[in-house]
């Protein structure tokens, strides 16, 4: 069977794209699930980050990079993929133009959460003795390595188990991942217990990121608020079932509610993303070079880092974070609200 996007179900098998959409637009599931992680969340909160999350993420996150890269090197050699990695790698120039660098650089911006409260929790566990510098390009440099994998599992998985692959590829974010990646396993032998092993371990990163939000409010409020751990973690719950439970029924019991902004309807759910991330973070993350690049003295963060001043490397970061940095932020912020609506 063929679906409106493509999709090819044979006979027995489940119709993903349908599946998919059925759930989001649940009365109820989405509200369950949702409940069930936030609550995770805030328990992992409430009784420590460091010790919890730290010793499960040198586990489990290199045993998803090793399921990436199991499912990337199998959907490369299946028949027709070798025309999506062409279409990942091959550049086409006719569809280039500066929207397309800033469409970019949103996306890194994005992907190394600059602008959120993730590097700031996490980085303040980290010892005094670990080097910033290398830990950044670090960062860097396996979170492209991570994006290409995940790029030659998607894209090559599209023109391997679609029939209309580039219409397909018009979709994004949650449509590629719970639906194209769900194809890849049902053509995989042992592919549910694959999946669910994989789709765990998704769900964990995702805790991670979630956690590291909450304890950075959950921290100011015990130590400016000067609160319990308990009570802070309570009230924030609390801010998160309203904001939430409105996010996760936008596509069922909510459906109808939208705001029409630039001609386009946005649901709940589009609202509560194009704020947070076309918006707020941009925002943050110019204060952040302002307050950083003015306010503090200049040696001070250079320092900390551990540039080494004598190679002039001092004066090259302090351009950077005056200058370059919140231009090319403001580039962003801009194009997210020009291109993206």
């Amino acid at each position: 069977m063929v679906g409106s996007s493509g999709l090819v179900a044979g006979a027995g098998e489940v119709n993903t794209e349908s599946f998919f959409m059925n759930f989001i637009s649940s009365p109820y599931q989405p509200l369950v699930f949702f409940l069930f992680f936030a609550l995770i969340t805030v328990v992992i909160v409430g009784f420590g980050v460091q010790k919890g999350i730290e010793k499960m993420s040198k586990i489990l996150m290199p045993a998803l990079a090793v399921i990436a890269l199991f499912l990337m090197i199998y959907v490369v050699c299946q028949p027709g993929a070798l025309k999506g990695v062409e279409y990942f790698f091959v550049p086409d120039f006719s569809k280039f133009s500066f929207k397309t660098v800033l469409g970019a650089l949103g996306q890194l911006f994005y992907s190394l959460s600059i602008g959120m409260c993730i590097m700031i929790t996490y980085g303040s566990y980290m010892k005094k003795s670990v080097n910033i510098k290398s830990s950044s390009i670090q960062i860097a440099s396996f979170d492209s390595l991570f994006a290409v994998v995940a790029g030659l599992i998607v894209i090559p998985a599209v023109f391997a188990f679609t029939s209309n692959p580039e219409q397909v590829l018009e979709n994004n974010g949650a449509f590629l991942m719970f639906v194209q990646i769900t194809n890849i396993f049902n053509s995989i032998p042992l592919g549910r217990v694959i999946g669910i092993i994989f789709f765990v371990l998704v769900l964990f990163a995702a805790i991670t990121s979630s956690v590291s939000l909450v304890e950075s409010i959950v921290a100011v409020l015990c130590e400016d608020g000067r609160m319990k751990r308990v009570t802070a973690c309570s009230i924030v719950f609390g801010v998160i079932l309203v904001l939430g439970t409105l996010s996760s029924l936008g596509f069922g019991v909510l459906s109808d509610v939208s705001i029409t902004f630039n001609g386009k309807a946005l649901s709940i759910l589009d609202i509560f993303d194009f704020l947070a991330n076309n918006i707020l973070m941009p925002v943050v993350a110019i204060i952040t070079c302002v307050i950083a690049g003015w306010f503090i003295e200049k040696d001070i963060i250079p320092k900390e880092i551990g540039i080494d001043k004598s190679k002039g490397l001092t004066t090259y970061f302090n351009v950077i974070v005056k200058f370059v940095a919140p231009i090319c932020i403001l580039l962003i912020l801009i194009s997210g609200l020009v291109i993206k609506i």
